[in-house]
């Protein structure tokens, strides 16, 4: 009986969070950003120009940690 109870209960919670409220999805929050931001040609033109360089290992990872121990 408890495990048909829990069964039901799981099954109920599941399907009522696929079908539940979406609303959120479509519209911008504080943590999540739904809709594009339309551009700002000014804005983009005083930014400055980066390059973000990310190093590359090339030996394995046991040969990284023993440099550093």
């Amino acid at each position: 009986m408890c495990k048909t109870l829990s069964w039901s209960y799981d099954d109920a919670l599941t399907r009522d969070g696929s079908l539940g409220p979406i609303a959120q999805y479509h519209e911008n929050s504080k943590y999540y950003s739904a809709v594009k931001p339309a551009a700002n040609k000014e804005v983009d033109a005083h930014l400055p120009h980066i390059t973000i360089e990310l190093p590359v290992y090339k030996e394995s990872l046991v040969q990284t940690m023993c440099v550093t121990f």
